[in-house]
């Protein structure tokens, strides 16, 4: 498969901002968006309406597709401060890594092993009111290393950028086509922990993205900006791995994942559905929680040749 890793040096480099950012630089991937949501597209192939489906999206080998599916609002789970380094294997790789990956593995890898201890602040400030705030925990436990930690945190609010949609300019709608930098706010908070004993580790992981509408939907009120897209997902995972001896290994993990998304819609009031639903507005709001084991045995039985039993 070809392979491609993106060092945290590469990134500050190239002064990527965001992980879309990141994957459109790459060979064979385009990203685009709605206003809502970022799409990947990999090698040129993308189907209507896909919401990131056919990609395999991991965090520290964790995947933040497979219990609902996709990951529209997922692309800004990690800040892009915090990434160590991303590792992407191009082509079909459902065999060997698991539901999703159709098109691409995205594996992101936070700095799980210290480098600074102590206390890390960064804050961003731009146009549109972009105004960003992250902090990196890292404190010394041990002397002997034998306990890590690293919490991440951040909190971002911007895109209040006035918008002009020809479509919208005319005498049925009073903005002139514009709309207000409000109705295209994005308001995003994350939070990351790695905790490590020895061979147990303990991963969690906490994203909530809200983004408003600009261009409302079909049938909705433009420029309105009490129309929104909630997307609020997260995992946690406790691993620990036990050498049995030189060829034989023991890897066993538990873990939960939960999905929640919110969505309020105004809509343009029409009896007859012309112009939009009898009502003013609208709420949807999905849940999702999964658990899990898994289970994994593996022998060496040569330098080429090894045996792997698991259950999942």
């Amino acid at each position: 498969a070809s392979v491609t890793v993106i060092t945290s040096q590469q990134i500050r480099q190239y002064g990527w901002r965001n992980l879309a950012e990141l994957l459109k630089a790459q060979t064979g991937f385009d990203v685009f968006g709605d206003r809502i949501y970022r799409f990947i597209v990999s090698r040129g192939f993308y189907q209507a309406n896909d919401p990131n489906s056919r990609i395999l999206l991991l965090i520290n080998g964790h995947s933040v597709v497979e219990s609902f599916g996709y990951y529209n609002g997922h692309l800004p789970t990690i800040d892009i401060n915090f990434i160590d380094r991303i590792e992407i294997v191009r082509g079909p790789n459902s065999v060997l890594y698991g539901t999703n990956a159709m098109f691409a593995v995205i594996n992101i890898i936070t700095g799980q092993k210290k480098k600074h201890s102590g206390l890390t602040l960064f804050n961003e400030l731009g146009n549109f009111g972009h105004n960003k705030f992250a902090f990196r925990l890292s404190p010394t436990l041990s002397k002997s290393d034998s306990v890590n930690l690293n919490l991440y945190a951040s909190f971002h609010k911007g895109g209040k950028e006035i918008l002009y949609f020809d479509e919208y300019d005319n005498a049925a709608y009073p903005s002139d086509g514009f709309s207000k930098g409000s109705a295209n706010l994005e308001q995003l908070g994350n939070l990351y922990l790695d905790l490590s004993y020895q061979n147990l580790h303990l991963h969690v992981m906490y994203n909530n993205r809200k983004k408003h509408v600009p261009t409302g939907l079909y049938g909705g009120r433009f420029n309105d900006d009490r129309t929104f897209f909630q997307d609020i997902n997260g995992f946690a995972e406790l691993k620990y791995s036990l050498n049995l001896s030189k060829k034989a290994s023991l890897d066993f993990r538990l873990f939960t994942d939960f999905y929640q998304f919110k969505g309020r819609y105004m809509y343009y009031a029409d009896e007859n559905w012309i112009t939009g639903p009898p009502y003013e507005s609208e709420f949807n709001e999905v849940r999702n929680r999964s658990h899990g084991g898994e289970l994994l045995y593996s022998l060496k039985l040569s330098k080429k040749h090894m045996t792997i039993i698991g259950a999942e």
